[in-house]
């Protein structure tokens, strides 16, 4: 099992800057099914690189560790764009947790 607070940990200390993307930035979001791999990629599939993904991107803090994830409308996007089975899934999850987050909260 991956050993997620130690490399987000080693990656910052080390100056890297990194975007989550795929199963862990899903299950920040609110996904319950997602995968909790995190692959080192140079570019992403209907994403680009680094430098493209930035603008839509959110910044959270695990672990102690400011982190930068895809937001949900571009995590959506690129899992679209990579077309994988898996992916399908983790797609009609992500637009339920998206349509709940825009409906009015009730005061």
């Amino acid at each position: 099992m991956t050993d997620f607070k130690a490399l987000l940990r080693i990656l910052s200390e080390a100056g890297v800057d990194c975007i989550i993307i795929g199963g862990v930035a899903a299950a920040v979001h609110g996904a319950a099914r997602a995968t909790f791999d995190l692959d080192i990629l140079g570019e992403i599939v209907g994403g680009g690189g680094y430098d493209a993904l930035l603008p839509s991107t959110v910044v959270i803090r695990a672990f102690g560790v400011d982190c930068r994830l895809l937001n949900l409308d571009r995590l959506i996007e690129v899992k679209r764009a990579a077309g994988r089975p898996k992916d399908f899934e983790a797609i009609a999850e992500l637009e339920t947790v998206r349509a709940r987050q825009q409906q009015p909260r009730p005061r």
